[in-house]
């Protein structure tokens, strides 16, 4: 059973001796004030044009799941409350909660029981429901450097980040003996909007390549991927569908040509 685990960043940048808090339609990269968005998943038929689309997608794992996610913003641009549906009985609904300076400092969840932020509204302690506490730490841009699992005053994961002008450009995973399980290195072409992301094993040997080329817009419109060897396996497009304040709406991707998911949106904001 695949479970998606959502990290909100409430992100910062260093302006002198401030910080400017970044927004979550910042982090999420949508323009204009937006107040909801609700996003769906299909499985779909295309022949020039969508023929059938149903609601469900296998993620590769034997398991179907009907996948949908609903969000609500405030009008500072951070989140009120966000649903994730996993299927008809799974569901995930986190709701925020603001102090008068519009810091985060308390967010509800089906396994939380208790958040610990710092002052700027970074998420520095999470409290489960069964004892295990997750812990981060942030940069000085409010960005994710690390974080690790502890269940029982035992660290059973953590996740190592670094940034190079703002950008990730490496993500580590840890496991209960401290030693590498996988690691991920990404190289930026910002003038070119490129991204080259490589992925590495437990051993640090090189697993595979994905080679990313984006629009004016930093969406991704293909990637190849590629084995240690240097052989491409796989090549994903992707067809897109945008709102008037320059959203995506629509969004297809097709792997070797064939169709593969169809994700919507559908995007409400202030007047």
């Amino acid at each position: 059973m695949k479970y998606f685990i959502l990290i909100v960043l409430v992100a910062f940048t260093c302006s002198s001796c401030s910080q400017v808090r970044k927004t979550d339609l910042a982090i999420l990269d949508l323009k204009g004030n937006v107040s909801s968005i609700n996003e769906l998943h299909y499985k779909f038929v295309y022949d020039g044009k969508v023929i059938s689309k149903e609601k469900k997608y296998d993620w590769g794992v034997n398991e179907i799941q009907k996948l949908s996610y609903q969000a609500n913003f405030n009008k500072s641009g951070f989140y009120n409350l966000l649903i994730n549906h996993y299927d008809s009985i799974r569901i995930d609904t986190v709701i925020y909660k603001y102090n008068d300076k519009g810091f985060l400092e308390y967010l509800f969840s089906y396994d939380t029981t208790q958040i610990k932020c710092n002052k700027y509204g970074n998420v520095e302690e999470t409290i489960l429901k069964d004892g295990s506490v997750s812990i981060s730490k942030y940069n000085s841009e409010g960005n994710l450097t690390n974080s690790k699992f502890v269940f029982d005053g035992k660290v059973q994961s953590e996740r190592r980040r670094k940034y190079k002008k703002g950008l990730l450009i490496e993500d580590c995973y840890y496991g209960a003996a401290g030693a590498m399980v996988s690691m991920e290195k990404l190289e930026h072409n910002v003038s070119k909007h490129k991204l080259t992301t490589t992925y590495y094993s437990s051993a640090k040997e090189v697993i595979s390549i994905g080679l990313a080329e984006n629009d004016t817009i930093n969406n991704p419109v293909l990637v190849v991927y590629k084995d240690n060897s240097n052989n491409e396996y796989a090549r994903e497009t992707f067809k897109y569908e945008y709102d008037e304040h320059g959203n995506w709406i629509i969004r297809m991707s097709f792997v070797n040509g064939k169709a593969a998911l169809l994700t919507e949106r559908v995007i409400e904001y202030y007047e």
